[in-house]
């Protein structure tokens, strides 16, 4: 079972109804319109109200995400990039959870930690609340974002892009893989960085040298 299977095996009208709900959620946790969001923010959320759908669908499907496919576990970690989430967060949380799904998640920071915190219901209805640490608070001064947040945020917007070029092997044609990577150098930031931050996700490891990926980059 793919997950993409699972994806178009939920009606449609269900799914939309569980997005929506999804997204008026994370607004009201958060206290605020969805106008009120920057784009970045409006990315993240949507990825997220996204894959906490798969991830319900994985659950009620009996599915471990430790033995999945290479290619399914591909797809998990694109959704986690676009939702700003680390590599490896749904697993994680299923391991500690085997039994429960999601209902809604928000993230915070407390003493220079971020974390993401998840209201699970587990299979007797009962809701639980798992607390997920997800990295160190990037700190800056007056209000403004830190270089590493500003670069986090971009990131996330190139993942959204590549998954949006995707074909149906998961993977992005060279020409757009090396036009991304071109507006990121011209951003101000390194190529190398570029690759190893998306290569393995988004590049055909056939058109790995007509990129120009180096090994370092995959290592």
């Amino acid at each position: 079972m793919t997950l993409k299977k699972l994806d178009y095996t939920t009606a449609s009208d269900e799914y939309n109804t569980a997005f929506s709900q999804n997204l008026q959620l994370f607004n009201t946790v958060k206290g605020i319109a969805d106008d009120q969001k920057t784009d970045a923010e409006r990315e993240q959320d949507n990825a997220r109200a996204n894959a906490q759908i798969i991830y319900n669908s994985i659950q009620s499907g009996g599915l471990d995400l430790a033995n999945i496919s290479a290619d399914q576990k591909l797809s998990i970690t694109k959704m986690e990039m676009q939702a700003g989430l680390p590599s490896g967060f749904y697993e994680s949380l299923q391991s500690k959870n085997p039994k429960a799904d999601i209902v809604t998640s928000t993230s915070r920071e407390s003493n220079g930690s971020k974390y993401v915190d998840v209201i699970m219901r587990n299979q007797d209805g009962s809701l639980t609340t798992k607390s997920m640490l997800v990295g160190s608070v990037d700190k800056g001064g007056s209000g403004n974002p830190t270089e590493a947040e500003t670069k986090k945020g971009d990131a996330s917007k190139v993942a959204s892009q590549l998954a949006s070029r995707a074909g149906d092997d998961g993977y992005v044609a060279p020409e757009d893989y090396k036009t991304a990577r071109k507006a990121w150098v011209n951003a101000g930031y390194d190529a190398g960085d570029f690759d190893t931050r998306f290569a393995k996700t988004y590049a055909n490891p056939d058109s790995y040298d007509v990129i120009g990926i180096s090994s370092k980059a995959l290592d």
